[in-house]
């Protein structure tokens, strides 16, 4: 079993940990982090992650500012770099589309949108009405 705090920090277990960022280094409980497991983590599309943190874990602002965010740098580094040999280079993103969540996400909003549409609508209709008969 592992007993050093720098290793093996993950999506499940970071939120227990003290993450902090001094000279450059990311530290956990005051040592050096070694690495860390980016679990469920996926490239979208262009620009957009999904961090994992959608259901039981829950990532502070912290811990994507200080983690998430060197990583996803260092990724859109990478891709950039692959990019001026191969400019469609797309392997290994996953589609919005593709992601069940983001499926139900845009269905709801789309749900949600035409709902508030018609009650607008509605009391437009009751406004017009309104200042039509006083």
């Amino acid at each position: 079993m592992l007993q050093y705090e720098g290793a093996g920090v993950a999506l499940w277990n970071v939120m227990k940990y003290r993450i902090e960022r001094r000279d450059g280094k990311t530290f956990v409980d005051n040592v050096p982090l070694i690495f860390y497991h980016f679990h469920q983590f996926q490239i979208l599309t262009e620009g957009s992650y999904d961090f994992g943190d959608k259901g039981i874990y829950q990532l502070t602002p912290e811990n994507i500012a200080l983690i998430y965010q060197p990583y996803v740098q260092e990724i859109e580094r990478s891709i950039a770099r692959v990019r001026k040999v191969d400019q469609q280079f797309n392997y290994g993103f996953k589609p919005v589309e593709e992601d069940p969540a983001c499926n139900r996400l845009t269905s709801m909003y789309q749900k949600a949108k035409r709902y508030i549409i018609k009650i607008i609508k509605h009391l437009l209709s009751y406004d017009l009405f309104i200042l039509h008969y006083g």
